[in-house]
């Protein structure tokens, strides 16, 4: 946690790798920056980690622009309310 010079208010980042992608080989495992979306496998990961998270207070998500990432932080930020869209 880090202060955010307001007292005694924390600010907590969390920082979550995306969904396993769906890759047109099964064997890529480097894919870089290569624009590949979440398969079904990746989608259920995300809707886990949400659901783990659900409890947790966010303000904003921040994600990368890569379809995998960003499908992430929105699956994530389906399951929360989050006070604004995710980044």
């Amino acid at each position: 946690m880090v202060s955010n010079g307001r007292g005694s208010a924390k600010t907590q980042i969390f920082l979550l790798r995306h969904g396993k992608p769906a890759f047109p080989d099964a064997r890529s495992y480097i894919y870089g920056h290569t624009d590949y979306a979440l398969c079904d496998e990746g989608i259920a990961q995300a809707r886990r980690i949400g659901d783990a998270l659900a409890n947790v207070s966010m303000d904003r998500i921040v994600s990368s622009d890569l379809a995998r990432a960003r499908q992430t932080a929105e699956i994530v930020a389906s399951a929360q309310s989050v006070k604004h869209p995710v980044i």
